[in-house]
């Protein structure tokens, strides 16, 4: 928040805001779409495999 001049910070600040709603948003819907898809049974498997998934991808991003 440093880096972003004081009149665009309030700018900066929902951008903020909006990015980790977006993640929470998508860290939910993820796991409840793979269960879904996957049906009760199989998804107690396949969430864990698709979070650290994410997770290796978010990793990944966030050396570059």
């Amino acid at each position: 928040m440093r880096a972003i001049p004081a009149p665009s910070s309030a700018v900066g600040g929902g951008l903020v805001n909006m990015v980790r709603s977006l993640g929470t948003a998508l860290g939910t819907a993820l796991p409840v779409l793979a269960v879904h898809r996957a049906g009760a049974a199989a998804g107690g498997r396949i969430v864990p495999l698709l979070l650290a998934a994410v997770a290796v991808l978010a990793v990944r991003l966030c050396r570059d």
